[in-house]
């Protein structure tokens, strides 16, 4: 997962140098198709507090990085057998 967003991002900056930022999240995500009057086709949206979290780690990021939720850090972690420390909140701040 996090190498998809690492491999998207470097393929993005070759367009006229373009830098992204990401937010990955892990979770249960409903996907529906909706047809909009006169479309030729549905348009798909997804919900989820995955999804939601996601969106709201994509502009706290830096470009060219991929930032991630707990959710996919613990993810992350676990694929790789590396434990991560309980993480919360003291004063805004993460610790």
């Amino acid at each position: 997962m996090l190498a998809f967003g690492q491999e998207l991002g470097a393929a993005l900056a070759g367009v006229d140098g373009t830098r992204v930022r990401m937010g990955m999240a892990t979770g249960a995500v409903v996907l529906a198709h909706v047809w909009h009057g006169g479309d030729t086709r549905p348009v798909q949206y997804a919900y989820s507090d995955a999804v939601g979290a996601a969106r709201r780690m994509e502009p706290a990021g830096r470009a060219g990085a991929v930032l991630l939720a707990e959710s996919a850090a613990r993810a992350w972690a676990a694929e790789r057998g590396v434990e991560v420390p309980p993480l919360r909140l003291v004063g805004g701040e993460l610790v």
